[in-house]
């Protein structure tokens, strides 16, 4: 089951430390959610709602963990590092703008409560305590940034698109590699596709990796051809390494 949070408070603790940053209680979202869709693929309670500023450590982590594990088959390891380094990371731009999403997975973990050294551990010694993880992250944008966090040092943010001539951009897809191929990843695609119509855009396009290039053709993209064999374009990484990506569209409207 999917919900969709259309606000949540930013007090979300930060004393989290190591991996278990990545796991925020829900009491800290505050979500207000209202049922809009429901998935098969996937048996997890799922929350799909508005990032925050205060979501970014938690994003970093995800992206790092989903380009390093889910790329590895697409590119070298020297690729991977390069491209954390120079192109992939969180756009504070569009968390601001509010056009990007997370999705949580809300799971009951065990939890020890007080032992007593003077007698053995009892079974209603073990409770359960509810935690939130961001499983995925996505967005869109109306500005002419195609691909890249923060430290891309060729973004343009203030070159606004045109939504009559110039296409969307669906940017910043990272899916944790323990919850793909759950349709969690094109659940965000569809809200961004959603939200860009809304906007009056009649396209959409990205930067797609080559690991994301059959799962975006499956959703109706197509490499563009105009940027160069099979729409494949290079960008120079700061470790002197080149990242290929695949600029693809697709038509938001008939």
């Amino acid at each position: 089951m999917i919900k969709v949070a259309e606000s949540r408070s930013s007090s979300i603790a930060n004393e989290m430390r190591g991996y278990d940053y990545f796991y925020q209680s829900p009491s800290s979202r505050a979500l207000q959610t209202k049922l809009i869709m429901s998935s098969t693929t996937s048996k997890l309670p799922l929350t799909l709602c508005l990032a925050t500023v205060d979501d970014i450590p938690a994003l970093t982590t995800l992206i790092n963990t989903s380009v390093r594990t889910l790329h590895a088959p697409f590119y070298t390891q020297a690729e991977i590092e390069g491209s954390l380094a120079s192109v992939y990371g969180v756009d504070t731009t569009l968390v601001k703008d509010g056009n990007y999403f997370v999705v949580t997975a809300t799971l009951s973990l065990p939890r020890v409560g007080h032992l007593d050294p003077q007698r053995s551990l009892e079974v209603e010694d073990i409770q359960e305590e509810t935690k939130e993880r961001i499983v995925a992250c996505g967005g869109w944008s109306f500005r002419s940034t195609l691909y890249g966090g923060d430290q891309l040092s060729s973004r343009n943010d203030n070159d606004l698109m045109n939504p009559e001539t110039d296409a969307a951009k669906i940017r910043a897809l990272f899916v944790h590699p323990d919850y793909t191929r759950m349709g969690i990843g094109g659940l965000v695609v569809d809200r961004c596709e959603e939200e860009a119509r809304k906007r009056g855009f009649k396209r959409a396009e990205m930067g797609a990796t080559f690991a994301g290039v059959d799962f975006y053709r499956g959703r109706g993209y197509k490499a563009l051809m105009d940027q160069g064999a099979e729409g494949v374009e290079e960008r120079k990484l700061g470790n002197g390494e080149v990242l290929r990506l695949v600029r693809m569209g697709k038509a938001l409207v008939e």
